[in-house]
């Protein structure tokens, strides 16, 4: 049996069919217009609102660019698209810098930058250490991003709920095709799990009132609600009648 386990380039997948197609037309529109008048904002006030101009740009390429899968840089970066994404990139990683300072900027813009110019994608069926075996640019970003946590973690003290959402997020449906009818997606362990840590998350939250507490059960609600979207079947299976003997 082979052992299933997700890769960096599953994962930006997993999260853009989490999200359906018709919030990220609205979502990245409204960025857009946000964009749009940060610009205006920008020409008229000058330096002073920079840090909007950046959060606006950021949003809007989150939403455009969520999941994206680029093919190696060397053909990528020759397309109008790949130009885009790269200053993208720049542009989150400035605001990062901005808001959050040099670690933020490093973890995160150095994840996405990995993620351009990393080796090949996980073969379907490919064990995950195989994969990060071949592609230590993988293991690379996967630090980052775990360095990234634990900063965060340290510096917030809110050790309990991004321990909530890390573990929702392990306990996501690793086999992006897998479809399955609502009622047995509801009734798997996982879920029961997840639910779990929503109610831990809100026990925390009442415990220790704050914005992100408050907001850290929803999150988790959120992607579980996301993920059993994601892995429910549209119809019922048709049933598989054997083929005649002759």
């Amino acid at each position: 049996m082979i052992e299933q386990r997700t890769s960096p380039e599953e994962m930006r997948e997993l999260m853009r069919n989490m999200v359906p197609a018709w919030m990220r037309v609205l979502f990245t529109g409204v960025s857009l217009l946000m964009v749009a008048f940060a610009v205006v904002s920008f020409l008229k006030n000058g330096v002073r609102s920079w840090s909007f101009l950046l959060t606006t740009l950021t949003m809007a390429g989150f939403w455009i660019f969520v999941g994206e899968q680029p093919p190696p840089a060397r053909t990528y970066l020759k397309r109008p698209q790949g130009i885009l994404y790269l200053l993208w990139i720049a542009v989150f990683t400035a605001w990062l810098l901005h808001d959050g300072g040099w670690i933020p900027a490093v973890c995160l813009g150095g994840a996405y930058l990995l993620g351009l110019i990393g080796g090949e994608h996980k073969h379907e069926g490919e064990a995950w250490w195989r994969y990060y075996l071949s592609n230590p640019l993988a293991v690379v970003s996967m630090l980052l991003l775990f360095l990234y946590v634990a900063w965060l973690a340290w510096t917030t003290g809110g050790w309990v709920p991004i321990s909530c959402i890390v573990a929702t997020f392990l306990l996501a449906e690793r086999d992006i095709k897998a479809r399955r009818r609502l009622k047995e997606n509801l009734i798997k362990r996982s879920v029961a799990a997840r639910v779990g840590l929503a109610a831990a998350a809100g026990l925390w939250a009442w415990s220790h009132p704050s914005y992100w507490n408050a907001v850290t059960p929803i999150i988790i609600l959120i992607l579980l609600s996301s993920d059993i979207y994601l892995h429910t079947s549209s119809q019922e299976e048709p049933l598989a009648l054997p083929h005649p003997q002759s």
